[in-house]
């Protein structure tokens, strides 16, 4: 599996956890669709930047789809 897609899902801030441990748990080449959920702007950025390497700076938005 490569992508896991959650769009339409009645998910918020408070799965942030959830979905930082599981991107952490999976290869770089993992991503997630969060569109269409209720998760706050402002909290998707803060995961992408957790994410995000020094090596490659755009990983988190290449992982978390949004």
């Amino acid at each position: 599996m490569r992508h896991v897609n959650l769009c339409m899902n009645p998910i918020d801030d408070e799965a942030r956890e959830y979905v930082i441990d599981l991107m952490k748990r999976t290869p770089e080449e993992f991503s997630v669709t969060l569109s269409g959920t209720d998760f706050d702007e402002n909290t998707v950025h803060e995961m992408t930047e957790q994410l995000s390497t020094d090596e490659n700076p755009n990983l988190g938005e290449q992982r978390i789809i949004y």
